[in-house]
This record gives C-alpha cells, structure tokens and sequence, in this order.
C-alpha cells in the first residue's frame, strides 16, 4: 500500500508540472498569435504599396514600358524562404523586409533588361531610319530654276529631254512635285522638283551633263478659232470626250528663262553636320592668302579640316549635352559643338569667322527690290549667250558693290563726316549770332566790290599801315601816319589767325634749320616780319626788317630769292592738293582695316596711326635736298608709308631735280584714294600744265610726262623696290624696333642710287648726316614741328 500511494503521488506531481507547462504554452502560443496578426497587417500594408507602384509601372500612360508584357502582381510572387525554414515558423521583420527587397530587386532587374532591349531596338530603328536617308539623298537630285507657270508635265518632260539629249534615256527614273496650297486657297506647284535616279554613280553624272538644261513645256494646237480655256475639259471625261476633237499637243522650248540648275541632295543631318565646317573653311581661306587657291581637305567622317600636305588645321567635335527623353538622337539643343583650333591662330580664326558670319547676313540685303528685278530681267535676256551674262554679272556687281566691301570698294562708313554732316547741329542762337555778323560785315562793303578788294583796299588806295617802331618797318609807297589803321583785322593780310600763326611757324622753323637762335626775339617781331613777306608777295616793296632782327638782315643776304613765277606755282599747287584731295583724306578708314594693319605690331605701336607732312614741310626738305634745283641728273623720289599721296605729288610738281616719284603704302583705302586724286589730276590737264610750267622755268625742254612719272603702288615697303631711288622720305614715327631696323637693312642693301634718306625716328646701319625741323599736321597750332633724322647710305 505505501508503495502504491507513493507512485500515486509521483504521478500527481508529474500531471501538476505537465498543466503548468501547458498554461505556459498557451500564454505563450496567445502572445505569438497577436504578433503573427501585427505581423499580417504590416505585410498587408507593404503589399498594398507594392501594389500601387506596380499599377503606375503596368499602366496605359506613355511610358515605354507599355509595351512590355505585364508583370504579375505581388500576390503572385514567389518568395523564397530561408533553407531549412518552415512556413509556419515565425520570422522576424528584418527577415521580412530583406524578403520583400529581395523579391523586388528581381522584379526590377527584370524591367530594366526589357527598358534596355528597347532603347537597343530604337536606336537600331534610328540608325536605320538615317542610313536609309543617306542612301536615299544619294540618289536625288533637287532641281530648280522651273517657270511659275510650268505644270508638273512640263517638269517631266524638261527632264526627260534633258537625259535624252546627254544619253541617258535608258535610266529610270522619277521626279516628285509637291503640290502646296496658298493663303487664298489656291494650289501651286513647289518651287524645287526632286529627281531619283537609281545609283549614286548616275547621279553624278546626271548632275554634271544636264545641269544647264532648257525648259521644255507642251503646247496646245488649236485649229480655227481658239476655244476659251474654261471650255477645255480633260481626255479622261469619257462623255465629252466623244463630242470634242482630241487635243494636239506639241513639244516646245522656253529660252527667256535661265537653265535648269540641278543639285545634290542631302539630308538635314548632314547639313547640320557640315555647316560648322564650311564657316571654318572660310575663315581659313579669308584670313591667309595662301589658303585662296590651295585647296582645303575636309574629312566629313570625323569632321577634321586639313591642307593638302595633311597637316592638321581643326576639327568639329559634337558631344551629347543631355540625353533625349524619346530616343537616341534628340534634338538639336542635345548635343554641343566644339570646335578646336591651333592655339597660335585660335583668336584670329574665330574673329574672321564671326566677320565672314557677319558679312554675310549683311549680304542679304545689299540689294534692293528694284535692283534684283533688274538684274533677273538681264539676266534672262542674255540667258543663252553666257559670256556677255558673265561680263553683265561683272559689271553689275562692281557698279554696285555690296556694303561689306566697304570703303575698299569706295562705299565710306557709317561714320564718315559726309554721313555725320546733319547729327551734330549748332545752335540756333549760335547761328543767329553768325549770321548777324556776316550780315554787319557785308553793309561795309559798297555795292559791287568784293570781300577781296575790300580786304586789300589799303594796298590799292594807299592807306597807311602801323608797323612796329622805328623807320624800317615803314613801306616806301606808303606815307607814316600817327593813328592806327582799324579798319583791317589783326591779322591781315592772311585770311585768318590761323593762317597767320602757321605761317609764323613755318618761319621759324626755316629759321631753325639754318642754325639760327630764335629765342631772343619777341612774338611781335616775327608777326610783322610774316606779315611783310605776305604783302610783298601781294605786290608791294619788299618790306624792311624790324631793327631788332639782325639775323634776318643777314638771311635776306644769304637766302636764295623765289622768283615769282615759283611762289605763283606753289600757290596753285596748294590749291590743287587742297581741290582734288578734298574728301580723300587719310585720317578715316575702316575699324577693320585698322584692325588688319595693327595685327602683329609691338606693345604700344599702331601703325594705321595717320599723319602728314605739310606743304612747308615738304619744301624744306627739298630746300636741304637740293630737289628745287635743276641742275644734274633728276632723281627719283620714293615716299615709303604716303598715305593719300599729297608729298608725291607735291615733290613732282614743284622739284625740278625730281624726274619720277613713287609711293608706297601699306593700306588699300589710302591707296586707292591717291590713286583716284591723281587720275582726277591726270584727267583736268593741270598736272601737265604745272609740270611743263616747273620745266620751263627750270630750262629744261623737255615735255612732261606725268602719266608715266608717278606711281602708287599698295603693299609693303620691305617689299618694294628701291633699286633707283635717289631719295627716300620715311614716315617712321610709329614703327617698331623690329621694322626700324628691316627698313634701315633694305635701304642700306637694296639703296644702290641713294643720295638722301630722312626718317621720323633715328635708323641705325645708316650714316647721319643731320636733322631737320619740320611742320607736321599733328604738330600745327601745337609745336614747331617734329624733327627729321636725315642720312646718306
């Protein structure tokens, strides 16, 4: 018994741990079930999303993916558990999410190769699309030149034809005519026709043969009396066809048009393509002279521009800036252009490239409605006969020159002073101010005397005039007088004061370069020793010097006397330099020009910088040559820099001692404007006649030959030739170190016949044999003048 109650109670102990054990187990079994549904519903939030991403990727919107096979939907992934997992068995979120990641990666991997597929498949379709438009522009020709009135059959047969006379009737071949319709509902043809023919190969001898072909058109033959045109009805009306006669039609040729022009065609990516290279190709061939007839190498396939020999000049590199949303090519405003260039010429390059640019947008409205209607009806009347076209075409473009020619062609900028003449008006009270004066000024002058006579009226009546004090300033023919004479100007007998202070200048310079001081004597004295020189030359005595100026006493002894009929030929050829030159001055030419002459020079040099020796200038330094005497051999005199060309031909006209003059210079504009003013010269007489008159006072028999004994040529003067020339004038102020000594190199290599050289700046190689002073137009109102550096090789 006692053993049985004791296994009794061992086995109630055992039931009491097993129902304590299974409590816990359904407590717990409790709390992992409210964590399986916590679970379930964050599940279910996830699918959910899922879900909504997967309807924006499987809609009907625009996407590419549109066209892919559906996905499936989350509810029927797959998703793979841990190996040795059950499902039953409780995860934890972590492993949930990495599950869920990892079913979505593949489902995206899965789109994207299909996204992939598609844009290959695009971009092959692209490809496509282009090569086919390659091949296809290789076989078109586009063909223009047709009458407006000329039908789609007229086309047809002017081609046909054409082909037939060259031999080319065994070819197929079509032409394409778009039909276009017009604000006003009416229907025209186009204006170009497109002709396929089958290969490349007869392309390009189509092109060559039939270029230039006649129009042909059909036309009707009627009988009798001509029918109205509504009348006609077309051959394929079967009713009226039976009741009208058939139609005769016969072949004929338009020759009041100009030929048909037939041209290759080309797609539009290559002429995007090829623009950037044809503009660098300009630039080249406008900026070096070398490259207008050598022939530039263009390699179209990788876009690289190079010269005959194969050395590299540039290339044109397109890369994509942002990729298309629709394709693989995009837009234009996809892809950048670059250009690379050699940096050496890169800035010189680009600025010739943007003028050629320039020039040519300005081109397109050079001309007139009015001219191009005239030059279309020339055109067509001398359409058959093409060398009188040509000689039109020549003459007409260089009678009316286009504007970016500029002042080359003789058409002047913007701002010259002729086009500037009514901007900058003075004012009204100015004027009337002028005016007053002008009108006071003419009330002194009695009725039918001139400004002239009034001005010397005191040299004719014998009026009296006030010198400076002491006797010697008094004229022989004139009585003293104690009052002053107010009724002439201050600086009579000169036109202005402005006249009378230059010429005060030109005296001391004169002075100077005869070694005399001039610093001890008073401004007063020099007025009136200028203005007795001036009023000797009007006709009266020889006026005596003021009794301060002995050096002037000594001069009057010592320097030689002009005989009047060379101060008569000076003052006419003042006047003429001063008619002919007027408008052709120096001082203005073209900002590009400038800009091409400046190119290449120093630091602080410019030498389109203009400036001009005075006619003063000029005769003192033909004094200190010795060219206003004719005694020896006549030299030639060279002007290396002349500018407009007024110091050649004032050195031919009043230097005996000069046989011929030759002018350099370096700018086409001023050349040209020495040019024009001499040929007007040449073509008046007077430079004949003021020649022969310097010839005969010289004693010299001989005739003058001006046409044949001045000379301007355009270009540099270390290019010219210098191989005769006597005496040398250079114009030197703004050149460089480096040009200063290829100037003095040339002249003492090349200088064989020199006697004399001046120059503006010091030249070294060269033997000084002196200075000079001379007045120069920068330095009028302003200085003495500049001096002269004079040498002998």
């Amino acid at each position: 018994m006692a053993a049985s109650s004791q296994v009794l109670e061992t086995m109630a102990s055992q039931l009491s741990a097993v129902a304590a054990g299974l409590e816990a187990l359904r407590v717990q079994g409790a709390e992992q079930s409210a964590a399986n549904d916590k679970n379930a519903e964050v599940i279910a939030a996830m699918q959910q999303r899922i879900s909504q991403h997967d309807a924006l990727l499987t809609g009907d919107g625009p996407s590419v993916l549109s066209t892919a096979a559906p996905v499936a939907r989350p509810q029927d992934w797959e998703v793979q558990l841990p190996q040795g997992a059950a499902s039953s068995q409780p995860v934890s979120r972590e492993e949930c999410a990495a599950m869920i990641t990892e079913a979505l990666q593949q489902k995206i991997n899965t789109l994207e190769h299909e996204v992939r597929m598609l844009k290959i498949r695009t971009a092959w379709t692209e490809k496509d699309l282009m090569y086919s438009q390659i091949e296809a522009a290789k076989r078109t020709l586009v063909v223009r030149n047709f009458p407006d009135w000329a039908t789609a059959a007229d086309r047809e047969l002017t081609v046909a034809e054409a082909l037939k006379e060259n031999g080319f009737a065994y070819l197929e071949w079509d032409l394409t005519t778009t039909t276009m319709e017009g604000n006003d509902g009416k229907k025209f043809l186009a204006p170009i026709s497109i002709l396929t023919v089958p290969t490349y190969a007869a392309r390009n001898k189509v092109m060559d043969t039939c270029s230039r072909a006649v129009v042909r058109y059909w036309h009707e033959i009627k009988e009798g009396e001509e029918k109205p045109k509504e009348a006609a009805q077309p051959q394929g009306d079967s009713q009226t066809s039976q009741k009208a006669p058939l139609k005769k039609w016969e072949m004929r040729t338009w020759n009041w048009n100009l030929p048909i022009k037939m041209a290759p065609g080309i797609t539009q990516f290559e002429r995007r393509l090829g623009a950037p290279m044809h503009g660098l190709m300009n630039a080249y061939q406008k900026l070096f002279a070398g490259f207008k007839k050598e022939t530039l190498t263009p390699r179209w396939k990788t876009l690289i521009l190079k010269n005959k020999e194969g050395a590299w000049l540039g290339r044109i590199l397109y890369s994509r800036k942002a990729h298309s949303l629709t394709g693989t090519a995009g837009t234009v405003a996809d892809w950048a252009c670059e250009v690379q260039l050699p940096a050496e010429h890169k800035d010189r390059i680009l600025t010739t490239w943007r003028d050629v640019w320039y020039d040519q947008l300005k081109q397109q409205i050079s001309q007139t409605e009015v001219e191009k209607a005239a030059y279309s009806t020339a055109a067509q009347r001398t359409s058959q006969e093409y060398s009188a076209a040509a000689r039109l075409n020549r003459f007409l473009t260089k009678a009316v020159p286009a504007y970016t020619e500029g002042e080359e062609q003789g058409i002047e900028n913007w701002d010259h002073p002729d086009r500037q003449f009514f901007q900058d008006l003075r004012p009204v009270e100015e004027l009337m101010a002028e005016m007053a004066a002008d009108q006071a000024m003419e009330r002194e002058v009695a009725a039918g005397e001139s400004l002239i006579t009034f001005a010397s009226q005191g040299l004719s009546q014998g009026q009296k005039r006030q010198h400076s004090e002491g006797t010697e300033g008094t004229f022989d023919s004139m009585e003293p007088s104690g009052e002053p004479d107010n009724t002439k100007e201050p600086y009579y007998p000169f036109d202005s004061q402005d006249q009378l202070d230059q010429e005060v200048e030109n005296e001391k310079i004169t002075q100077i370069n005869l070694g005399y001081d001039i610093s001890k004597y008073s401004t007063e004295q020099w007025v009136d020793w200028v203005k007795g020189k001036k009023l000797k030359h009007l006709g009266a005595q020889e006026p005596d010097l003021p009794a301060q100026s002995a050096f002037s006493k000594d001069l009057s002894h010592r320097r030689k006397k002009g005989s009047p009929l060379c101060q008569s030929l000076r003052v006419d050829v003042d006047r003429v330099l001063a008619t002919y030159w007027r408008g052709r001055e120096g001082y203005r030419i073209s900002a590009k020009e400038e800009r091409r002459l400046d190119r290449g020079a120093l630091q602080g040099t410019k030498p389109s910088t203009y400036g001009e020796l005075t006619a003063a200038g000029v005769r003192l330094l033909a004094e200190r040559w010795g060219l206003d005497d004719a005694e020896g051999v006549p030299g030639i005199f060279a002007d290396l820099g002349c500018g407009v060309g007024k110091m050649v031909v004032q050195v031919y006209l009043e230097c005996p001692g000069v046989g011929c003059a030759l002018g350099v210079e370096l700018s086409a504009t001023r050349c040209r404007r020495a040019r024009e003013a001499w040929e007007a010269l040449l073509l008046s007489d007077e430079a004949f006649e003021l020649r022969q008159r310097l010839l005969k006072a010289s004693g010299c028999e001989e005739e003058a030959s001006p046409e044949d004994e001045v000379e301007f040529v355009q270009g540099d003067l270390l290019d010219a030739d210098i191989s005769h020339v006597t005496h040398v004038y250079l114009s030197s102020l703004c050149f460089d170190e480096a040009t200063l000594f290829a100037s003095a190199q040339k002249l003492q290599q090349e200088g064989r016949q020199l006697r004399g050289v001046a120059s503006l700046q010091p030249l070294p190689l060269l033997r000084k044999v002196g200075e000079l002073l001379l007045p120069m137009s920068w330095t009028s109102g302003r200085g003495l003048g500049t001096m002269a550096y004079l040498y002998e090789t």
